[in-house]
């Protein structure tokens, strides 16, 4: 018996040191292409009859939806995707000094229906005029009627309003307690 034992377990590790190495360092990415149409008022000619066409890019990754963007450019060290939280808990990560305007950007948690739960900001932790990382945080206290389903979409702050200039993360995770 003790021999089996012994056997299962060096296949077990086998096993799991060549997966490691299988998979090791690789990225599973989505990439797809999007237009967008906005059809609002043109405020030049006071007419809806110019149509203008934005195009992003979405890579998801892992549960990581990124509109104009990549890991490259913002990450997110808690909550994770899938994660299962509280009505009350703190998003920690890290994004590149673009990301911020006058050192915070948009937060929104979307319900299950994708309506907005809360809207708020994260701060940077730091110096954020830089190209590299920053700490960032955000307080999140949800509404205490909400339980279930949600989505987390930190956005870049777009000070000049250009929809070139938009950029996401978003992932859906669980409000539970």
């Amino acid at each position: 018996m003790k021999n089996a034992l012994y056997w299962v377990t060096f296949f077990a590790v086998i096993f799991l040191m060549f997966s490691a190495y299988l998979f090791k360092g690789k990225d599973t990415y989505l990439n797809s292409e999007f237009t967008a149409v906005n059809t609002s008022e043109n405020s030049n000619t006071g007419n809806n009859s110019e149509i203008q066409k934005n195009t992003y890019t979405a890579n998801v990754n892992n549960g990581l939806i990124y509109i104009n963007s990549s890991p490259e450019n913002i990450r997110v060290l808690l909550p994770f995707p899938g994660a299962v939280t509280g009505k009350d808990f703190k998003i920690i990560g890290q994004a590149k000094g673009v990301w911020f305007f006058e050192g915070s950007f948009p937060v929104k948690i979307l319900d299950k229906d994708q309506k907005v739960l809360v809207e708020t900001y994260a701060s940077a932790e730091g110096e954020w005029m830089t190209e590299k990382f920053v700490p960032f945080t955000s307080d999140i206290k949800v509404p205490e009627y909400y339980i279930g389903p949600a989505t987390l979409v930190l956005e870049r702050n777009n000070a000049s309003g250009l929809p070139e200039h938009d950029a996401s993360l978003s992932f859906d995770f669980v409000i539970e307690y």
